[in-house]
């Protein structure tokens, strides 16, 4: 288990940040997603569909423990409440995780 500081950004500038033990980073963030008070009032199930897989993160590198962008996919169908969370960050935490090789 790592340690991951996950945040979500909305487009009301507020910014959501919640600590959360789990094997992946992506767990982490589905963590995030069914317990921050930070999306109370949206569709928590909803916005888990719209990030989709753990292939949808963006790993950054140079040297960092571990550092992923993430957002939901945007959908040009309807535009719904969840169009207000942007995406945000995950940030491995645990000093003693594995280091990602630069590459």
């Amino acid at each position: 288990m790592n340690l991951y500081t996950v945040t979500a950004h909305f487009s009301d500038h507020r910014i959501g940040i919640g600590q959360h033990k789990a094997i992946s980073p992506f767990e982490a963030l589905l963590d995030f997603i069914k317990h921050s008070e930070s999306l109370n009032g949206f569709d928590r199930k909803k916005l888990t569909d719209k990030i989709g897989s753990e292939e949808r993160l963006i790993h950054i590198a140079n040297g960092l423990l571990g550092f992923w962008n993430w957002h939901p996919v945007p959908n040009s169908e309807d535009v719904d409440e969840l169009d207000d969370v942007l995406g945000g960050h995950i940030i491995q935490t645990d000093p003693n995780g594995p280091l990602r090789e630069n590459g």
